[in-house]
């Protein structure tokens, strides 16, 4: 459900940006409906076949792809049940995040070189991503446990407690999630950049 609202969010804003580039350029111009529609429909296409052809950008999204599928298999196998949060949650085996920029970082590396300022900041984004992922994600979701398991004491003893819905205890990693997912990341990253 993110990834379509943040699809439709990226298409307004190239509307909106199509739409002021086209009135700045020609101020005088009538335009015909039609003929804007048809520019913009041109543009998007150009935008999108140009967003499917960057191998880099297809690494990272197939690296998240690959990763959140696995965490729904492995969460299927171990409780028996499919749960559809699992398949855009974060949290989990193997880290979607470590295996995006991992798959990101490693496309980088490969298409520009480890010298290259592409790959320093694809990596340092790495790093922090990555470090964030086992740190302060990671205490986040034990927190929220303890929380959770506190609300729940407190609603045994029959408290009048006005709950909101529970909070969220998948969120970080442990240090083998993660570096499942790195692994996974750089996989993912040499066989996008050799196959496409």
């Amino acid at each position: 459900m993110q990834l379509y609202y943040l699809s439709l969010f990226i298409l307004l804003l190239y509307y909106l940006f199509f739409t002021a580039n086209m009135l700045v350029l020609y101020p005088q111009t009538r335009y015909n409906r039609k003929e804007v529609l048809s520019v913009f429909k041109e543009f998007e296409m150009e935008v999108l076949s140009a967003l499917v052809e960057n191998k880099i950008l297809m690494s990272a999204v197939i690296g998240w792809t690959v990763a959140q599928v696995l965490k729904t298999l492995i969460h299927l196998y171990f409780t028996k049940s499919f749960v559809a949060e699992r398949l855009v949650g974060s949290g989990g085996m193997p880290s979607s995040h470590s295996a995006t920029v991992c798959a990101l970082s490693t496309a980088t590396f490969i298409q520009f070189g480890a010298g290259s300022y592409e790959f320093a900041m694809a990596a340092i984004f790495a790093i922090i991503v990555m470090y964030d992922a086992i740190g302060v994600r990671r205490e986040t979701g034990i927190q929220a446990q303890i929380i959770n398991e506190m609300m729940d004491l407190f609603n045994s003893m029959n408290k009048e407690l006005s709950r909101e819905d529970k909070l969220k205890e998948f969120v970080g990693h442990t240090p083998i999630q993660v570096l499942v997912g790195a692994l996974l990341g750089v996989a993912i990253g040499i066989a996008t950049m050799n196959l496409l």
